[in-house]
């Protein structure tokens, strides 16, 4: 397998686990994803749409979800009266945490198959390409 395919197939599998977490609170994957990409001070959602390579009308319709959740709120900005800002509940950030919790409890099992050094390397190197993409994508 070559980097391209392994990208791709490794996305594909990580899904799963998303999935089935995403399940367990009532939300899509696309919602999961969009509570984990909001800050705690909040981000635009111009900025929240970029971020996770979706069109703001698509977003729209997972925060237009969040909010009659309660897990998100949006405001104006206090800036620019035509953006909206989008802040997490406080429901939204202890289900932000929950999910960051089952995910580090799915993947703990790693820690098991591997040394101390090669899960440094693995961390090191999945960070190095999260920067690339980061460079390469603006």
């Amino acid at each position: 397998m070559n980097l391209a395919e392994l990208i791709i197939d490794s996305h594909i599998k990580a899904l799963n686990p998303i999935k089935l977490i995403a399940k367990k609170y009532n939300i899509s994957i696309s919602q999961l994803f969009c509570i984990y990409s909001i800050p705690y001070d909040g981000i635009s959602q111009k900025e929240l749409a970029d971020n996770l390579s979706l069109d703001i009308s698509t977003l729209s319709r997972n925060l237009n979800n969040l909010m009659s959740k309660k897990l998100i709120i949006k405001k104006k900005s206090t800036f620019d009266i035509r953006t909206n800002i989008i802040f997490l509940t406080p429901p939204g950030e202890q289900i932000n945490t929950s999910i960051i919790n089952d995910i580090n409890s799915y993947f703990s099992d790693i820690n098991l198959l591997y040394d101390e050094n090669v899960i440094e390397l693995l961390i090191n190197s999945l960070s190095q390409l999260n920067w690339f993409l980061i460079k390469k994508n603006k």
